[in-house]
């Protein structure tokens, strides 16, 4: 690897550690890219954008069109990102709160986990 090469995978990782770098389309190939919390959201939000269907159901709140705990016809909850060392903690926050109402309908959870610079995908099925 070039010296301006190493230069910049350094830049681009501090930049990531600290939340400040907003380019995971250039950059995220890279074996020495962090993801940030934000890069965890962003892809969180395309995952639900993308894959998951809304149809007919309606919207608590205008701005809460993607956000975790809305029903979708897909029958997925894809979780908010979580960090590796508060992993159960979440799932169980998460677990209460999907089933607070008697109504579970989801056959699958997906649970992305972030430890330092590693995105983990972990699918729960009933």
């Amino acid at each position: 690897m070039s010296k301006k090469y190493m230069q910049k995978n350094k830049k681009s990782i501090k930049a990531n550690a600290l939340g400040d770098d907003r380019n995971l389309a250039e950059n995220g190939m890279s074996s020495h890219y962090w993801y940030s919390v934000g890069d965890g959201f962003r892809l969180v939000l395309w995952l639900r954008q993308q894959y998951l269907n809304y149809d007919n159901i309606p919207v608590a709140n205008i701005g809460e069109e993607y956000v975790a705990f809305r029903e979708n016809n897909s029958r997925i909850f894809v979780t908010d990102p979580y960090y590796s060392s508060n992993f159960a903690q979440y799932l169980i926050d998460d677990i209460t709160r999907i089933t607070a109402t008697g109504n579970f309908s989801n056959n699958t959870i997906i649970v992305g986990t972030t430890l330092e610079n590693h995105k983990n995908q972990y699918r729960l099925r009933k």
